[in-house]
């Protein structure tokens, strides 16, 4: 058939497109590559904060277990996975790229159904005439960027890390060049409707898992963040839109195209929904750049900036209408992630400062971007809790990392493909075609959007996506004027092409298989340390050193250093247990001195090598968050071998470089409560009485009282003259809060804590007042949300209940409130769980059963009915146990009715059988007391505390012959030593 001919002498080819192998191949990885980034997961077999069990026969359960690979390739975050699929992904498209580029015929044009040539083709254009294109220039700006990423090693001050982080940058170009230049128009709507079921199919998955899972947490799942997840379904969303337009506008002359429109709408509302699940406000800003966008490149182009004005002012006016309730304080915490942001983009501006051009290296914000939190931590502890890795926002940190001139490259590449794209879209007359290239270029218009606010870039899974757009958008923009046969004549260079590509794939499919192995190897490390497998805890440790991103291979370098001081720790435990059983006898043992001094040797290379470890992560990230931490450890292991030895200077070294290590990583992590006790302990004397305070009392803002606080604040109440120093800090509290002032911004917490002394000191009346004094602190002064505030309230209720349980009604309520008055974030359902805990044992005490098993079946939704009368069991001795402890309030009289109701319950557990012996011998029922203490030793109780009780009871009743052959069979079956009676037992 003759072309049609225009008056401008260009010829529209009227063959169809051929579908060459390349094509096809491409499809293929193309298909594979992104479900693979988007379904698979690689995480571990257990449940996450607020996941539901699984409910039986659950068809979600397979899919989500064929998805994990059965659990056989765990790592520790569960993501890794994705970046080797996109890594192997685009190795095999660049070797299938290169060897058609090798073998391709000389003569061969690529002439698409609608590409348009010159009537004399490509050949006869004079060499004066042909220009490079916006799409080539773009294609080249993208390489150069990748080429000064690698350069940036030269000055980086961590080239290991810029060269991990090239490399990553380097796949994702290679993949977004080889779908480019790779896919034709056609094979290229077919790679965008591969794209848009791979989003539609991880939709449907994440609302199937959030809704049988895991509704208490926002949507995430199986993209492994709720904002990665919108960020990676905005493509689909936008594809939907343009194919289902073109769909309609192609239904006239095939109606079977209405399936295609209405799959798509379904498909969009799937996405759409699981976009509002993830509750992502950067997701929802984006889509809406997204849409309008879409609507610019849709409208003729006389109408384009009208109707693209009023949508974006629409747009506008609703972001505005909606910005006060993004920004204001939430009771989930998310403001502070805001706030976050606002905090890393400050740090990012003031590193670009210092290197404005040439930029710090790649990875450089990973390094630096925490040492500018140290100066904010104190006012806004919330916002700055967690590491600063990233600068939340791509494109800034692009300019820290690599300079203006990184930044130029990447933005102009950006804005030169959108030139490309906008030219090419009036010539694609195809409906398809061309609503699919507007729905891509929209696409990659709103992940840029998208990345302004969020790090999505940097870790796995979104940049599958983000650069399968941008390759799909070059190739929907090729032209057929672009002149790829010269280069294809030259056989020579044909070859050498086609095997650098080969090469090149070689290495990415290494360099990501290396980076899975060391993710795994991490995973495995934490395993065997779990396991006390030293060894291979160690072995595996050091197998993480092949990690590409350059946060990983940080924290890969701290937790091979973290290993080695365990293990050092576990040896000098060893060896001081073996010293102390050679110096108890007489000579001493000498083999066990042997094997001391070897498991001293070993502890001592371990933290030789924890020390270069330590030295090689402070050299490339002087502020990393934890590195104090890591030098505290490694000189408490040094102080205690000196102590040990005798040198006591030595020792008053090794504890106070413990002390500046940790001041320094108190600094920076103030609302840490290990991190504060620790320090406190270790500067001990050194420390004015009201700065410890201060410093233990100021994690408590956002922080229940935990176990390591009891420990340690009884141990400081018991102190000779805490009672004088203390008293100065108390009168001031009190004075402040009887003025209604907040004199102290810490003064809540600080009552907190003298409640809870009080409480120790068994003076519940005082320590409940106490309580509420802080309570009323907070509703006064502190904003609603705190954990500190709902925790007060808990603390109220358990002083009360300790001081009269007679009141436990009112206990109850105090519960109630302080539950809902919780955030509803992780650490507050975590602290709302502590508390329903409590509140079993409070139910139990007002004799109200059926509500502790309603309370119990929330907590274990799906638990079946013999572990529910179980524990029940087991909070009635917990009740039983408080009451025990609480030594001068007299047990209650229901006391008795509740050991036998856990007994009942729990027929085989000692405690229970051990209270029953107590409550026989206090009626002077010998026989069965010693009968009910037979049957605690039967089922495992320690025959040390039945010994100690036998001997107390023998000591009132010496004449009991029961006690008497129960004490005979205790020394003969358990040996003629005595168990010692301490005082807790005695008491």
């Amino acid at each position: 058939m003759e072309p049609v001919r225009s008056a401008l002498n260009v010829a529209d080819a009227t063959h169809t497109e051929r579908v060459q192998p390349l094509h096809v191949v491409l499809i293929c990885v193309l298909a594979v590559t992104v479900a693979g980034s988007c379904l698979l997961t690689s995480g571990p077999n257990t449940r996450m904060e607020g996941s539901r069990d699984w409910h039986e026969e659950s068809p979600l359960r397979a899919v989500v277990g064929v998805m994990n690979l059965g659990y056989a390739q765990t790592t520790a975050l569960g993501i890794e996975i994705k970046s080797l699929v996109f890594g192997v992904g685009a190795a095999i498209a660049l070797a299938a790229c290169g060897l058609a580029f090798a073998f391709r015929p000389k003569t061969e044009l690529e002439v698409s159904l609608y590409d348009t040539t010159p009537e004399s083709g490509i050949e006869a254009m004079p060499r004066s005439s042909r220009q490079i294109t916006p799409l080539i220039a773009a294609q080249f700006l993208l390489a150069a960027y990748v080429a000064w990423s690698f350069a940036s090693m030269l000055w980086s001050t961590a080239p290991d890390l810029a060269m991990g982080g090239s490399v990553l940058l380097a796949i994702g170009v290679v993949w977004a060049l080889c779908l480019g230049r790779g896919l034709g128009r056609r094979s290229a709507v077919t790679g965008g409707a591969v794209l848009l079921a791979a989003c539609a199919a991880t939709a449907v998955l994440a609302i199937a898992y959030y809704g049988e899972r895991n509704p208490t947490r926002r949507a995430s799942y199986p993209i492994g963040n709720p904002l990665f997840l919108a960020a990676c379904l905005l493509p689909g969303i936008l594809l939907c839109v343009g194919m289902s337009w073109a769909a309609v506008r192609s239904a006239s002359r095939r109606p079977a195209m209405l399936v295609i429109a209405l799959a798509c709408v379904v498909s969009a509302a799937a996405m759409l929904w699981t976009v509002s699940l993830t509750g992502s406000r950067g997701g929802m800003i984006a889509l809406g750049a997204g849409l309008i966008a879409l609507v610019c490149l849709a409208v003729p182009s006389r109408m384009r900036w009208v109707v693209t004005g009023g949508f974006a002012l629409v747009f506008a006016a609703v972001l505005v209408l909606l910005w006060p309730s993004f920004t204001a304080p939430s009771a989930t915490g998310r403001d502070a992630s805001l706030r976050l942001r606002h905090y890393s983009w400050s740090y990012a501006l003031d590193a670009i400062e210092g290197a404005r051009f040439l930029g710090r290296g790649q990875g450089a914000f990973t390094q630096i971007g925490d040492s500018g939190a140290v100066a904010d931590i104190a006012d806004d502890p919330q916002a700055l809790e967690a590491p600063i890795a990233h600068a939340h926002n791509e494109w800034l940190e692009v300019a820290v990392d690599l300079g203006v001139v990184g930044l130029v490259l990447v933005l102009g590449s950006l804005a030169l493909t959108v030139w490309a794209a906008m030219a090419s879209i009036p010539t694609l007359t195809q409906p398809f075609e061309r609503w699919t290239l507007i729905a891509l270029l929209s696409a990659l218009v709103a992940i840029v959007v998208e990345e302004c606010g969020d790090v999505g870039l940097r870790i796995a899974g979104l940049p599958t996506v983000f650069y399968t757009v941008w390759g799909l958008v070059w190739a929907l923009s090729r032209s057929a004027t672009e002149e790829t046969t010269r280069v294809c004549a030259r056989g020579s260079l044909r070859w050498l092409v086609g095997a650098v590509a080969l090469c090149v794939s070689v290495l990415a499919v290494w360099a990501s298989l290396g980076d899975f192995e060391s993710a795994r190897a991490s995973y495995d490390a934490e395993e065997a340390r779990q396991h006390r497998a030293f060894d291979d805890a160690i072995a595996f440790a050091e197998s993480t050193g092949s990690r590409l991103s350059p946060q990983r291979r940080l924290e890969s370098l701290q937790q091979l250093c973290s290993t080695y001081l365990y293990v050092a720790r576990e040896y000098q435990s060893a060896a001081f247990d073996r010293l102390s059983r050679a110096d108890a006898t007489d000579p001493p043992d000498m083999s066990l001195l042997r094997l001391a001094s070897q498991d001293r040797a070993e502890s001592e290379r371990l933290i030789d090598r924890a020390r270069e470890v330590l030295e090689a992560l402070v050299r490339r990230a002087p502020d990393h968050f934890g590195a104090g931490w890591l030098e505290y450890r490694m000189n408490q292991i040094g102080a205690a071998y000196a102590y040990r030895d005798g040198d006591a200077e030595l020792a008053a070294t090794k504890t106070a470089d413990a002390g500046r290590a940790l001041y320094r990583e108190l600094a920076r992590r103030p609302s840490n409560p290990i991190v504060a006790l620790s320090y406190v302990d270790v500067a001990g004397g050194r420390l004015e009485f009201d700065d410890a305070f201060t410093i233990i009392a100021r994690p408590l803002r956002h922080a229940m009282i935990t176990a390591q606080y009891m420990d340690f604040v009884g141990g400081l109440a018991g102190d000779a003259g805490f009672d004088e120093r203390f008293a100065p800090l108390w009168n001031a509290l009190e004075s402040s809060a009887a003025r209604d002032a907040l004199d102290d911004p810490l003064a809540p917490e600080k009552l907190r804590l003298a409640a809870f002394i009080r409480l120790l000191r068994e003076d519940y009346a005082r320590a409940f007042d106490t309580a509420s004094r802080a309570h009323l602190l907070y509703d006064a002064w502190v904003p609603p949300g705190t954990i500190g505030a709902a925790a007060s309230l808990a603390e109220m209720a358990d002083y009360r209940f300790f001081a009269d349980p007679g009141q436990v009604q009112a206990s109850i309520a105090d519960a109630e409130k302080s539950i809902a008055s919780l955030p509803d974030s992780t650490p507050g359902r975590e602290a709302a769980n502590t508390i329903r805990q409590r509140m079993l044992i409070y139910h139990l005490a007002a004799g109200d059963e059926a509500s502790a098993r309603t309370h119990l079946a929330g907590l274990y939704p799906q638990a079946p009915a013999t572990f529910i009368d179980s524990e029940i069991g087991r909070q009635y001795l917990l009740l039983c146990r408080s009451m025990i402890h609480r030594m001068h309030g007299g047990l209650p009289a229901d006391f008795e009715g509740w050991v036998t109701r856990a007994l009942a319950l729990r027929p085989r557990d000692e405690y229970a059988w051990q209270l029953t012996g107590q409550i026989a011998f206090d009626k002077n029922d010998l026989a069965r007391s010693t009968e009910y203490l037979r049957r605690a030793l039967e089922f495992g109780a320690d025959p040390s505390a039945i010994y100690s009780f036998v001997r107390l009871a023998l000591g009132m009743h010496p004449e009991s012959v029961g006690f008497q052959t129960l004490e005979r069979e205790l020394i003969e079956a358990f040996g003629a030593a005595s168990p010692p009676i301490t005082t807790d037992e005695q008491d």
